[in-house]
C-alpha cells in the first residue's frame, strides 16, 4: 500500500491524502497513520476451524516522500522529524488470533514485535517496540 506525503514542507498545508475507510495492519501496533507510508505486508492465514483462526504478517514501512515525516493515525500532528535522514521506517512481524465462540462474541489476541528503520534511529527514538493487545467484541 502507498499513502501520499505532503508536497512542501515548509508551507504549513498537510495536503495528504487521508483515507476514511483504509486500515493498514501497522495502524492498531505502532503509533503510524496512513500518510507519507509505503507499507509492504504479506501474510498468511490459518482457519483451524470455523470459529478459530491466526494471521501472520511481515511488516515493512518505508516514507513515501524524504521531505515529510510521519503522522498518528488520527493525522493531529507530526510525530518525526522530517529532515531526518533516511527512508526506512520500520520492520517486523505480527499477529492476530481470532476465535468466534458464537455469533455475538469475538475475541481477538494480537501482537508484534518491530525494529526501527534508518529513519526512526536518526531521530534519536530507535528503540524495539513490541505490542500486545485483547480485544473482546459483543455484536447485537
Amino acid at each position: 500500500s502507498v499513502f501520499s506525503g505532503d508536497y512542501k514542507k515548509d508551507n504549513g498545508i498537510i495536503n495528504t491524502f487521508r483515507p476514511i475507510s483504509s486500515k493498514p495492519p501497522v495502524y492498531d501496533l505502532t503509533p503510524i497513520g496512513p500518510a507519507n507510508i509505503i507499507l509492504l505486508s504479506p501474510e498468511l492465514e490459518l482457519l483451524f476451524t470455523k470459529n478459530l483462526s491466526v494471521t501472520f504478517r511481515y511488516l515493512n514501512v518505508s516514507r513515501y516522500s524524504s521531505s515529510d515525516g510521519l503522522y498518528p493515525s488520527d493525522m493531529r500532528k507530526m510525530t518525526r522529524e522530517p529532515d531526518a535522514s533516511g527512508m526506512h521506517v520500520l520492520k517486523g512481524v505480527a499477529f492476530d488470533l481470532q476465535y468466534v465462540p458464537n455469533k455475538h462474541v469475538i475475541l481477538l489476541l494480537y501482537g508484534g514485535l518491530f525494529q526501527p528503520g534508518n529513519y526512526i534511529r536518526n531521530t534519536g527514538r530507535g528503540k524495539n517496540l513490541e505490542a500486545l493487545s485483547l480485544r473482546a467484541n459483543y455484536k447485537f
